[in-house]
């Protein structure tokens, strides 16, 4: 994260259960990082399967130096297949890291 102004965060369906996921995020909460939540779960694997909507953890409510936030009141989380994530992906970071200052 060292050198970064935003934080992508893909949200499968175990996203949001991860201690690592939520410890990413409450870093870059502390460090003033835009965040970009971005859902995968309707790419398909090598098989051809999907997996089920995971639940978003931007919505779960974090404590950053004494203060509740949850990143969803600012930051925005997309589905990479119906908002077309391959033509906008650079659009949604570019207006997290504005929305931080960076």
């Amino acid at each position: 994260m060292q050198n970064a102004s935003v934080t992508v965060v893909l949200i499968g369906a175990e996203t949001a259960n991860r201690d690592w996921v939520q410890f990413e995020i409450e870093e870059s909460l502390r460090e003033d990082m835009g965040i970009v939540g971005v859902r995968v779960h309707r790419l398909k694997d090598n098989s051809g399967n999907t997996d089920i909507r995971g639940e978003d953890p931007l919505d779960e409510l974090y404590v950053v130096d004494g203060d509740l936030l949850r990143p969803s009141k600012a930051f925005n989380t997309y589905d990479w297949k119906l908002n077309d994530g391959y033509e906008n992906f650079g659009g949604w970071v570019e207006e997290a890291a504005k929305k931080v200052g960076r």
